[in-house]
């Protein structure tokens, strides 16, 4: 994140994150749970707002593909 991102100092941040979570509970062993979603969201949003006050963001809601090919 912060080579990715934030040492970039972008004006705007798009975050579209989760949705490898429930695909890593099927295949990893995953056990994370909402809340952890959450909390690890909730401070991933903080710590960059933090990091770049003025940064608009812009954040997407988690979705599932059908199955199949996504290209």
């Amino acid at each position: 994140w912060e080579v990715d991102c934030l040492d970039l100092r972008p004006d705007v941040i798009s975050i579209l994150v989760g949705v490898n979570d429930f695909w890593h509970t099927l295949t990893h062993g995953y056990t994370g749970t909402v809340t952890t979603y959450e909390k690890d969201y909730r401070a991933l949003v903080e710590y960059t707002l933090e990091q770049l006050p003025d940064v608009h963001l812009i954040i997407g809601e988690p979705f599932v593909l059908p199955e199949g090919s996504a290209v």
